[in-house]
């Protein structure tokens, strides 16, 4: 008898704990959506969440604009809803989700992430990444890689950060050294999306896609130019007075006692590396163990880094206003004189026509025979690099030794300027003439490094497909061919 009063007695709790249960609020499982769009285009949103009790549930979006959707009609649990929305004005906007279930059970505001909208009008600020510390604000003097599977930005600062940046501005990570040492030269990406940089003072890093520090060695020498990228992934290094090769792992392959400069090696199809000299007045090629090809001395210093304009013809320029073309054995092909010094790199629109700027600001037209076509010039004090996109839009820096702003242009190929940007100029106090250069990523975006952090405008078209577009050849900044 107590045993059939138990077995009621704990019928009737369960009961009870059952019809008293209380119902929970849905839960998001996943939210979907780009991190960049623009204006007036149809930017979509996927959702999933899950209702504890299995019941129909519903969802109400704010699109961080000062409008929100209706509440969607009820959906089954853990299926995907959809929904659109059209941004009229470009900025950085957060997105909220509320959901509710069938019987009005609903969650607070859950913020699902960010999106950056950007203008319609090429050469527009699209967003400003900053880096602040102690109430300073850091100059980005090092031209950035674009990881397009990715759809990160990585860049260097003055504080000696790296900084990992997604696609609408947001950082996703920075690595920072124990002691702050700035970083002047540019990163490099290789083939397994492990990062390479150098300080000024000459500690030499790698990195993980995460920002975790694979290996760090100290060089002892003042670094400026960018490294370069073997063809089986070797790191090569060039300091005022030395040359270096790593694989990597970090292993120190080789090094050499040369005087360099400013001027960032390259690397060509069999792994043959090539580096100029400011200092030594000099062009010389290195095998991949180490061993001199032939060196040539000029009457005048090599003052830019030099460049493939195919896979057997390299361009670099002299103080003294001439242009020389030498094979990949080193004989020189032809010289030219373009009355103004180059101390950038140019690009590729194919194998046999190439564009140059000058210092001055000068762009040319050439081709593989040494002929030479004006384009246009925008008398400046100096210039960064070209960039070439798809729809054959040039992009460069331009400086003035008295200006606090700088001009990003847009060209088209004729000469006939689509845009003009000003950004931060760098400190006039530096005593090196070295000018970040701008990267196209894949949605048309150009990316650029000043004085007041990397600023993000809105081109035309991604980076042309040729052997060399761009500042090191790529967004890699890999400098091989």
């Amino acid at each position: 008898m107590k045993k059939s009063i138990m077995r009621v007695v704990l019928t009737i709790i369960l009961l009870i704990g059952f019809f008293c249960k209380k119902n929970q609020p849905p839960e998001l499982i996943e939210a979907n959506f780009p991190s960049t769009g623009k204006v007036n285009v149809v930017v979509d949103f996927k959702l999933k969440a899950k209702d504890p009790e299995g019941k129909e549930i519903s969802f109400k979006l704010d699109f961080g604009d000062n409008n929100q959707s209706g509440w969607s009609p009820y959906i089954l649990t853990e299926s995907v809803y959809t929904d659109t929305h059209t941004y009229q004005n470009p900025g950085q906007f957060d997105i909220n989700v509320k959901i509710k279930d069938i019987e009005g059970k609903e969650t607070e505001w859950i913020k699902i992430g960010k999106i950056a909208i950007a203008p319609l009008e090429i050469g527009e600020i699209f967003w400003i990444f900053t880096c602040e510390n102690n109430g300073e604000t850091a100059a980005f003097y090092s031209t950035p890689i674009i990881d397009e599977q990715d759809s990160v930005i990585y860049v260097a600062c003055e504080f000696g950060h790296l900084h990992a940046i997604k696609f609408n501005g947001i950082e996703k990570w920075h690595f920072s050294l124990l002691e702050e040492e700035r970083v002047v030269s540019s990163p490099l990406m290789d083939d397994y999306k492990y990062i390479y940089f150098v300080t000024e003072e000459g500690k030499f890093l790698s990195l993980t896609k995460e920002g975790n520090l694979r290996w760090e060695r100290d060089l002892y020498n003042s670094f400026y130019a960018s490294p370069a990228l073997g063809k089986f992934n070797e790191i090569y290094l060039q300091s005022e007075d030395s040359i270096f090769a790593f694989n990597n792992t970090g292993e120190l392959l080789w090094t050499k006692g040369v005087a360099g400069g400013n001027n960032s090696p390259i690397v060509d199809e069999e792994g043959n590396i090539y580096f100029a000299s400011e200092k030594d007045s000099s062009i010389f090629s290195f095998d991949a163990n180490g061993w001199l090809r032939f060196e040539f001395r000029f009457n005048s210093p090599v003052v830019n880094s030099p460049f493939f304009i195919n896979s057997k013809k390299i361009l670099f320029g002299l103080e003294d206003n001439r242009i020389i073309c030498i094979d990949i054995l080193g004989e020189t092909l032809w010289s030219r004189n373009l009355n103004e010094p180059i101390f950038s790199s140019g690009v590729v629109l194919d194998d046999s026509v190439f564009y140059l700027i000058t210092k001055y600001g000068s762009i040319f037209q050439g081709d593989v025979n040494g002929n030479f076509l004006p384009i246009i010039s925008v008398s400046c004090d100096l210039t960064s690099s070209l960039v070439i996109s798809e729809n054959n839009c040039l992009y460069f820096r331009a400086s003035w030794e008295d200006e606090e702003y700088d001009t990003l242009y847009g060209i088209d190929l004729n000469g006939n300027v689509i845009f003009r940007t000003p950004i931060p100029g760098e400190d006039e106090s530096e005593d090196w003439e070295i000018l970040s250069s701008p990267k196209v990523g894949p949605d048309g975006t150009i990316y650029i490094s000043t004085a007041k952090g990397l600023y993000a405008i809105v081109g035309k078209g991604k980076s042309k497909n040729t052997s060399w577009y761009s500042f090191r050849k790529d967004n890699r900044n890999t400098g091989r061919r």
